[in-house]
């Protein structure tokens, strides 16, 4: 369960979760032989599930055919299910990275062909959201375990783990340092030490140098790894709290620009056109807005066709190729989740069905 299911509908989110079993379908293997198109560039959406369900998916999308593959993971990998509730997602050397929390692993997928090439098995700690670093190292946040724990990339081995604050979220990378939010869990353990923090790790050493204070419930954590910049989304679960992005000098670890957005800690969401110089973000009202960030302006709304649910955009990425904004949204957690494609200038340029509860994307 991602923490926007948490923060916008918590009384929903209890529901489902004791009466999933009557309005959620066992998974299914699908019966449709493995897809042979093989597209050189694609996106894949990391559809959550249900927690404690088994039902994570990915749908694979191509962006000049216009073609959906629905459970392509599974449909390239028969007998094979995604596990239990998908999260973060990158794509390093041709392999796609997906971390699946409740089954504590990292699934490896080779593209495009979408085949499984194994996994790194967390084991404990509820892994989180996923970096890599280079060729042999790479790093998942544990939520549950209030820790990072190094990986190899390669043999899918696990290393060693480096404390940090209460619960970790969203990693990234610059200037090798890391750098990772300590979130606090929004209002649960918000009073613990080092909550609403962003801790600097050495990442030779995995040692903790310090943390920076970005402010309460720092969630989603990116970088322009060109220009050693790193973007920290922050703010409490509710729609009219105070919150938006701060951004560091990863060399100086000094703050260089604060952009406020309004309950931008309901959804915890960020992605990040870095040709382009533009961060979008899900606010309280899960509308989107968007800020350059080589500009010291007002955030403004993003207007774009609104989804047809009341709890707003879910999850958001972006094409570094395009600009096409990707938005999915959900109704009610219990059917297929919808994404739209955006464009900078706000049109829906196409919209498509994804699977349960889509909210990470990963491009290729």
């Amino acid at each position: 369960m991602r923490f926007v299911e948490y923060c916008r509908a918590l009384a929903i989110i209890a529901i489902i979760s004791t009466m999933a079993s009557a309005c959620v379908t066992d998974p299914v293997v699908t019966i449709d032989p493995p897809d042979s198109t093989h597209i050189a560039h694609g996106v894949l959406i990391v559809n959550e599930g249900l927690r404690f369900q088994d039902n994570a998916t990915l749908t694979r999308y191509d962006p000049v055919s216009n073609d959906v593959v629905p459970d392509f993971f599974a449909r390239q990998n028969p007998g094979e299910r995604l596990g239990d509730t998908g999260n973060g997602i990158i794509v390093w050397n041709g392999v796609a990275y997906v971390v699946v929390s409740t089954s504590q692993n990292i699934e490896a997928i080779a593209l495009p062909s979408g085949q499984s090439l194994g996994r790194v098995r967390i084991g404990e700690g509820e892994p989180r959201e996923i970096v890599i670093v280079n060729d042999s190292t790479g790093f998942v946040t544990l939520l549950q375990s209030d820790a990072v724990v190094r990986f190899d990339p390669r043999t899918l081995t696990v290393g060693s783990k480096t404390n940090v604050g209460p619960a970790p979220e969203g990693i990234a990378v610059a200037k090798g340092r890391l750098f990772v939010a300590n979130s606090g869990y929004g209002f649960l353990r918000r009073n613990e030490p080092k909550a609403g923090t962003v801790s600097v790790i050495d990442v030779m050493s995995g040692t903790e140098t310090g943390t920076l204070v970005a402010g309460p419930n720092p969630v989603a954590v990116l970088a322009d790894t060109t220009r050693g910049v790193v973007y920290v989304q922050y703010g409490m679960p509710h729609a009219d709290s105070a919150g938006g992005v701060v951004a560091y000098d990863a060399s100086s670890l000094l703050e260089t620009a604060r952009w406020s957005v309004r309950g931008a800690g309901v959804a915890g969401e960020i992605a990040l056109d870095v040709a382009r110089r533009t961060l979008y973000i899900i606010d309280g009202t899960g509308a989107l807005a968007r800020f350059r960030v080589d500009e010291n302006t007002i955030a403004e709304h993003f207007t774009t066709e609104q989804p047809a649910t009341v709890l707003g955009f879910y999850g958001i990425g972006v094409s570094q190729i395009t600009g096409t904004v990707y938005a999915s949204y959900v109704t009610d957690f219990s059917h297929a989740g919808v994404v739209l494609l955006i464009a900078p200038t706000g049109e829906t340029q196409r919209r498509f069905t994804a699977g349960l509860n889509p909210g990470s994307f990963g491009f290729y």
